[in-house]
């Protein structure tokens, strides 16, 4: 999947949902190679599906998206990140375990583990 087919979504889900009065609770579109190059283009898309809850939960792991670290350069897409609270998941399937050292790792660890198990029921024990 292309990120422009992924900017096209939101706007598509709506359209369903209001049509035929759906409620979407989790999408799921990790391991679709997209790439994504920067994290305000991505927060756009976000704003639309999570800030206006066209869906409750979002699984973005395993695509091409800019390093972690990076987002942490913009305090502003930082805090706009954080403020879909644990209803992100942008990290992959084998990358929810073990906690590290890093408060922010262990944020998108923890939201990785919330949207995986309200999902698909998996648990983690450390």
């Amino acid at each position: 999947m292309t990120f422009s087919v992924l900017q096209t979504l939101p706007a598509k889900i709506a359209a369903l949902c209001n049509v035929e009065g759906l409620r979407i609770f989790a999408l799921d579109l990790s391991l679709n190679r997209i790439q994504c190059n920067s994290w305000e283009e991505l927060a756009l898309v976000l704003d639309q599906l999570l800030g206006q809850r066209i869906v409750h939960l979002f699984e973005l792991g395993n695509n091409y998206l800019p390093a972690l670290d990076s987002l942490k350069q913009s305090a502003q897409l930082s805090e706009k990140f954080y403020g879909f609270g644990n209803r992100l998941s942008m990290l992959g399937y084998e990358s929810v375990s073990p906690f590290t050292d890093d408060p922010d790792l262990n944020h998108w660890l923890s939201n990785a583990r919330n949207v995986k198990h309200e999902v698909y029921g998996i648990t983690y024990s450390d």
